[in-house]
């Protein structure tokens, strides 16, 4: 971070230091909180909300390095150019879901104020920081946004498309909410796996049934494959939408514990199994039958967990900046 962002600036001002401001903000951390401290005093297995949390971070984990160093390098970039014009900058994040990518910037950004917002804060795990910059706010993204124009500096967006029906036009009130000469940062997986060989039976079944699910909820599946096209659509960015694909594997040989391999990029067989267990059951809500996909999602977990399988995820990351008011 040193080649891109200078140790101090004394021109800027303090940080805001608020940190869940609302009383509803509140009183959602008291329950989180709450929470953890009853999953780490209590000697029974760990709640299937603390597992489904635990692998949340773990993806964020093993995205972020399969798209570093590029993906921080633009992002401390971005921000230095604001810091050394002589103002603090404003970062949001939204969907923030366990908070971990706003907690990180914010505790190696000292002058950045950076708001994470949600509407669900189920996986969300408190963390300290450190320098008082950091805000989380609860909020209903699908309908208008409560923040001025053109007031953010980096808006980020990280695997939103799968949960949310109305993923266009939250871009375009982010949009509105952006500075000219701001940062918009869309990252999105790939909706089910791919491989460059013939796939099997069970794995195309799982692709078509998540695939369906989607469409059923009004969301476009194809929409990750083509950021650069979606952003370009919107009008107010420049054509030079920088973009990069990175891709998720299963380990290598099961070598290495769940965390560790996270951070080479790669997924444990147990987090693997975590994955489609979680697919799993959002099919069977969408409504399919329990029975019937038990044995492709078996057949999908250890394709994937095969030291040698061809098949991948892969992650699209578009950088955009703003041009329009």
């Amino acid at each position: 971070m040193t080649a891109y962002l200078p140790a101090y600036y004394p021109h800027l001002p303090s940080p805001a230091a608020t940190d869940f401001s609302s009383p509803q903000d509140r009183s959602m951390l008291r329950g989180v909180l709450e929470r953890v401290r009853r999953s780490r005093s209590s000697s029974t297995v760990v709640s299937d909300v603390d597992e489904a949390s635990r692998s949340l971070q773990l993806l964020h984990i093993a995205h972020t390095a399969v798209l570093n160093p590029t993906h921080s390098q633009l992002i401390d970039q971005h921000l230095a150019s604001v810091h050394q014009a002589g103002r603090r900058s404003s970062v949001l994040d939204v969907g923030c879901g366990t908070g971990t990518w706003a907690i990180n910037l914010a505790n190696t950004q000292p002058y950045a104020d950076v708001i994470g917002v949600d509407w669900d804060w189920s996986w969300f795990t408190p963390s300290q920081s450190v320098h008082g910059n950091l805000d989380f706010q609860t909020i209903d993204v699908s309908a208008a946004l409560p923040f001025h124009p053109s007031y953010f500096d980096l808006i980020h967006v990280k695997c939103l498309l799968p949960s949310l029906p109305g993923y266009a036009g939250l871009i375009e009130r982010l949009a509105a909410c952006l500075r000219p000469g701001g940062m918009l940062i869309l990252v999105e997986s790939e909706v089910g796996y791919s491989s460059d060989q013939p796939m099997s039976p069970s794995m195309r079944t799982w692709n078509a049934c998540i695939r369906e699910a989607m469409a059923g909820k009004g969301i476009d599946s194809g929409l990750a494959t083509d950021l650069v096209g979606f952003i370009g659509s919107r009008g107010v960015f420049s054509s030079a939408v920088y973009h990069h694909t990175a891709t998720i594997r299963g380990a290598s040989g099961g070598q290495g514990d769940v965390e560790s391999l996270a951070c080479a990029g790669r997924l444990h067989p147990d987090l693997i199994a975590v994955i489609l267990d979680r697919q799993l059951a959002e099919l069977v809500r969408f409504g399919y039958g329990h029975t019937e996909l038990w044995p492709h999602k078996e057949a999908v977990r250890h394709e994937l967990s095969h030291p040698y399988s061809p098949v991948r995820q892969r992650i699209f990351a578009a950088y955009a900046t703003k041009v329009g008011p």
